[in-house]
């Protein structure tokens, strides 16, 4: 037989150093919030509770009946409801407090009525026993529901613990129910239950901390692969996610395409409205790539006005489809800024992947030359139609670069060919072969001389 006067010895001593220990660990810290603080506060108290059951009960023998058979099993019941609390709250459960204190006030009325009023020692035994069997059953039921990432052996070890005390509880109500009337220290499942019970906050503890560093290291590294302004997926962030996906594809044989999207003129933004409309544009753009993608769309800001879109089973014909869907979207989205309407526009390249070749840097490197392209074709063509409205009306367009503005308008009275036009934009954008596809109309009053001028205005809107 164990020494029953040691066993408990041993067991409170032990609760005490680890209320004293797990306090300093798990004491929330100034700046943290949300469920865990809550969590860590009823674990402890749960310690805490479980500590004044030792204490009562090794050195509480010669106290008045009220305290020694009722606080006493009220005690042990409670700290179980609370390791309850603790954990369901922490997973993100209803607490369920009048549950768990009614199996508790049922345990206080249970040994109020079997120890003081008709005393039974058998029938306090079958009340704590069962009683608590079925309060740290469904904490390990809990325990065993969640499903967050990361945490599963934490999950695992507490469900276990709590496992293990519903089994030495059940021992110990059948082996009162088998040998009525057997004291503690001649009872070895008695003895097992309550050593069960004193290592009990040791083990769960383990548990509850793994879960703690499991949540805290999962939102240390979403906090490192997120971006902070708009909550999209950072460059770190995409490239973890976006060979995860295409890693699927290349499994499944599937396709996948990659939009690379660049605000237009967001210097422009910056420079005439301040940083502050800067940052609006770039949240009110991921808001809409986020609402018109698909939930398994991958979305990122790289950096800069730059966001790129991964696109799982989508084809080059598909992923077009997108772009164009998504350009039309953005199109209608703007941002107020002291009293003005600013409106976006992107411009967005496509690339496809295969499963058979290409690498993800390959991918972003194919998407980035086919969207400055798109660029370079929009501002071409943009260009384009501001020198023929300025030509056919005589007059500069606004919306024109100024010094553009000034070499149409001094070289109006001359002459100029088509071709030297088009070779001054082909020279200036880069477009080659598609520049011959441009219409142009004949410049009344652009001269040879002008056409270096034109060239370096060219220049400059593409640069900017």
């Amino acid at each position: 037989m164990l020494d029953i006067d040691t066993l408990l010895t041993v067991g409170v001593i032990l609760a005490l150093f680890l209320a004293l220990g797990l306090s300093y660990a798990l004491w929330p810290s100034s700046g943290q919030t949300g469920p865990e603080e809550r969590s860590m506060r009823i674990w402890l108290w749960a310690i805490g509770v479980q500590a004044a059951f030792w204490l009562l009960f090794v050195f509480g023998r010669d106290l008045p009946p009220l305290i020694s058979t009722v606080a006493i099993n009220t005690l042990s019941v409670l700290a179980m409801a609370e390791y309850a609390r603790a954990i369901r709250h922490f997973i993100g459960l209803r607490e369920q407090r009048r549950v768990l204190y009614s199996a508790v006030a049922l345990v206080a009325l249970g040994n109020v009525w079997f120890g003081l009023i008709t005393p039974d020692y058998d029938a306090r035994v079958l009340v704590v026993s069962l009683v608590g069997a079925a309060v740290m059953g469904w904490t390990a039921i809990s325990a065993l529901s969640h499903r967050e990432a990361g945490m599963r052996r934490a999950v695992n070890i507490i469900a276990v613990v709590f496992l293990s005390g519903v089994a030495s509880m059940l021992l110990r109500a059948a082996d009162t129910l088998i040998h009525p009337g057997l004291a503690i220290s001649r009872s070895v499942p008695q003895q097992a239950a309550l050593l069960v019970y004193a290592n009990l906050p040791i083990f769960a503890s383990l548990g509850f901390l793994l879960m703690l560093a499991g949540r805290t290291n999962a939102r240390l590294t979403q906090r490192a692969s997120t971006d902070a302004l708009t909550g999209a997926l950072n460059r770190r962030g995409f490239e973890s996610a976006a060979q995860r996906v295409l890693a699927g594809c290349q499994r499944a044989k599937r396709p996948a395409s990659l939009l690379l999207i660049d605000v237009d003129h967001f210097k422009r933004i910056n420079d005439e409205h301040g940083h502050d409309a800067g940052d609006a544009a770039l949240t009110a753009l991921h808001t809409c790539l986020r609402d018109a993608l698909r939930e398994e769309d991958v979305i990122a800001r790289l950096g800069g006005e730059e966001f790129v879109v991964l696109l799982p089973g989508a084809s080059t014909h598909d992923a077009e489809i997108v772009a164009e869907r998504l350009r039309g979207h953005v199109s209608g989205t703007s941002i107020v800024r002291a009293d003005r309407a600013l409106r976006l526009t992107v411009s967005i390249g496509v690339a496809q992947w295969q499963p058979a070749h290409g690498e993800l840097a390959d991918l972003l490197c194919r998407a980035d030359q086919a969207m400055y392209a798109a660029k370079r074709a929009k501002i071409t063509s943009k260009l384009v139609r501001h020198i023929t409205i300025a030509t056919k009306l005589g007059v500069p367009d606004p919306e024109m670069n100024p010094r553009l503005a000034v070499a149409v308008e001094a070289a109006r009275k001359q002459s100029v060919s088509n071709d030297v036009i088009t070779r001054a934009i082909k020279k200036a954008s880069g477009a080659g072969a598609d520049a011959d596809k441009i219409e142009l109309v004949t410049y009344e009053g652009m001269s040879p001389q002008n056409v270096p001028v034109l060239v370096e205005c060219l220049t400059d809107n593409r640069n900017r």
